[in-house]
């Protein structure tokens, strides 16, 4: 975890958020400033400051992102 992030500080609960899905690894809620009708995030817990930091170790984090992705587009009949 970082104390300067932002989705950090989201995960931990310091800035409350209503999310929509949520479990050990990651977390998703609606964008405040969205796009397109249907604009959620899917954040993972653990601090990945940018995605040149992602090493092989995560590949099964983000493919659980994508996953719950997947499951929430469903949800919102964008999919």
């Amino acid at each position: 975890m970082d104390d300067d992030c932002l989705f950090c500080r989201m995960a931990l609960g310091t800035i409350p958020v209503d999310k929509l899905y949520e479990d050990a690894q990651l977390f998703a809620i609606d964008d405040i400033h969205p796009r397109a009708p249907v604009h959620f995030m899917v954040i993972p817990k653990e601090h990945i400051a940018t995605l040149a930091d992602v090493t092989a170790a995560q590949s099964s984090l983000l493919f659980h992102m994508v996953e719950v992705a997947n499951e929430l587009a469903d949800k919102k009949g964008v999919s």
